[in-house]
């Protein structure tokens, strides 16, 4: 009996780290996925943005920055933080 309760239990935290691991993986695509449509949602906003002015002279702008900084404004953390007490085990 005792053999078979110790089976039980490493059956189960198996289950745990495997359940982190994927848990892990689901909120970063969850993240990137957030990041990635506030990023297109803000290139089609300069796109049409840059269809309704006139060809005046382009500023360079810092592409990498940019990413970033909308990386940071993408809401991803406030989601992340609402749905990761959903799924995770405890």
């Amino acid at each position: 009996m005792q053999s078979w309760i110790q089976t039980v239990h490493r059956r189960i935290e198996h289950c745990r780290t495997e359940h982190k691991k994927l848990l892990r993986e689901a909120t970063t695509l969850l993240e990137l996925a957030l990041w990635k449509a506030v990023v297109d949602n803000n290139v089609k906003k300069e796109e049409e943005d840059a269809s309704l002015e006139p060809k005046a002279k382009k500023a360079k702008i810092d592409t990498e920055s940019a990413r970033q900084e909308l990386r940071i404004t993408s809401g991803a953390s406030i989601v992340v933080k609402n749905v990761l007490p959903f799924l995770n085990l405890g």
